[in-house]
């Protein structure tokens, strides 16, 4: 059943049913296209999410790293689940940005290393090619959203720029 409201999503890294290391995300840039993740994403700390979560992943006892894609109701507030991922998603690099690297910690937890859990930061993230976008569009004189070069992909385009060219081709390409 179709649930109006708005779309809330949960990232973690799990071992044995305990969380290691979570983010928790909302889109404030939607693309253009239907269905499609969020251009900027805002990270926000969401105690009934991670509540959920916690349950989720306690009951199944799961171990790796999962993406939950999750639906805020606009009738009552409630949270629920819609699909759980269990792969890395397309916002990781907005993780990183905001201080869990979750590759790094798998492969910690991977070898039995310990670290500290991260808390991460609130903050917003655009990817790389909705912030050269918005900034075209604000030397036309169009508005834009609100967003520091280190809230976006943009550093991490020119640390590697191949990657992010064979980003485009593979989107013209289809």
């Amino acid at each position: 059943t179709y649930v109006p409201g708005d779309d809330v999503d949960c990232s973690v890294l799990c071992h044995e049913g305990d969380i290691l290391a979570y983010t928790i995300q909302t889109g404030f840039i939607p693309r253009a296209g239907t269905y499609m993740a969020p251009a900027g994403i805002r990270f926000v700390y969401d105690e009934q999410v991670i509540a959920i979560v916690r349950k989720l992943v306690a009951v199944t006892g799961f171990n790796g790293v999962m993406h939950l894609d999750m639906r805020r109701s606009a009738v009552d507030g409630s949270v629920q689940i819609i699909e759980a991922n269990l792969r890395y998603w397309a916002s990781i690099v907005g993780s990183l940005t905001v201080g869990v690297n979750f590759p790094q910690l798998a492969c910690l937890a991977a070898l039995n290393q310990s670290f500290d859990r991260p808390r991460f930061a609130t903050r917003k993230f655009v990817d790389t090619t909705a912030a050269l976008r918005h900034w075209v569009r604000r030397d036309l004189d169009k508005p834009r959203q609100s967003y520091s070069y280190a809230e976006t992909g943009i550093r991490f385009a020119l640390r590697d720029p191949l990657a992010e060219m064979a980003k485009w081709v593979r989107r013209l390409i289809g």
